[in-house]
């Protein structure tokens, strides 16, 4: 009975479908037709993830220290572990100055959105849709949204999920370049410190030498060199 119940619910399901054929064909292609509009009109987002592997706590770990230390600001993080490094490196993702060589570098001013946008506005736009994150294990991972207005055409898309994969990519490029600028920087003030103390040691120097030479002059003292002094010695 159970069986024969379903066989003529089923039957009389499909024989009200054909009853009603012009009102469900009509029903199925307005909805396409919606479906396809709805498509055209909601934006679309787009979504660019990239990782970094953590720094190695191993002999080069005295070198990235004194990278994070330029980038820092001077603070000695020589001690540091490398879960605060990691933190360190999140901060420079987010921070402005990697937003302003994401934009200058990506030539953001190029795209049709973006071209009458000041740079405060192209920052804001960056720092929104870019999100950093990091795990336990110390990878760091980056997240880039773009996305389209309403309305947007296949090359739109096209263009919004490109330049997502554009900023992720950047952002890397731009975390590389600070931290390489900074450590140069820090090594070339390191440079002229130490070339400005010897030229400061060697006036020292060539000023004793001459004062030396006038002490001996006008006190008639003979100068001895360490060659006759031993010899003299060992008289």
């Amino acid at each position: 009975m159970e069986n024969q119940t379903k066989e003529l619910t089923l039957v009389n399901i499909w024989k009200l479908a054909l009853l009603h054929k012009i009102g469900l064909s009509i029903f199925i292609f307005v909805s396409m037709v919606l479906a396809v509009i709805f498509s055209y009109f909601v934006p679309y987002t787009y979504e660019s993830r990239a990782s970094l592997m953590p720094p190695e706590d191993n002999k080069t770990g005295a070198g990235i220290s004194n990278l994070l230390e330029s980038v820092s600001g001077g603070i000695n993080i020589g001690t540091i572990g490398s879960g605060n490094k990691v933190q360190l490196f999140t901060a420079i993702l987010k921070s402005k100055e990697v937003a302003y060589y994401i934009i200058d570098s990506a030539r953001l001013r190029e795209y049709t959105a973006f071209s009458k946008m000041s740079k405060r506005e192209l920052y804001e736009i960056i720092d929104m849709s870019l999100d950093v994150r990091y795990k336990r294990s110390g990878i760091i991972e980056l997240y880039t949204t773009s996305g389209t207005g309403y309305f947007s055409s296949e090359a739109d898309r096209d263009t919004a999920a490109q330049l997502a994969a554009i900023i992720a990519n950047t952002a890397i490029e731009g975390l590389s370049h600070i931290t390489h600028t900074k450590n140069v920087s820090k090594a070339k003030r390191k440079r002229v410190f130490i070339e400005r103390m010897l030229t400061e040691n060697k006036r020292k120097l060539d000023s004793i030498d001459l004062a030396l030479e006038k002490f001996q002059e006008e006190n008639k003292v003979i100068a001895i060199d360490e060659q006759t002094r031993a010899i003299l010695g060992n008289a």
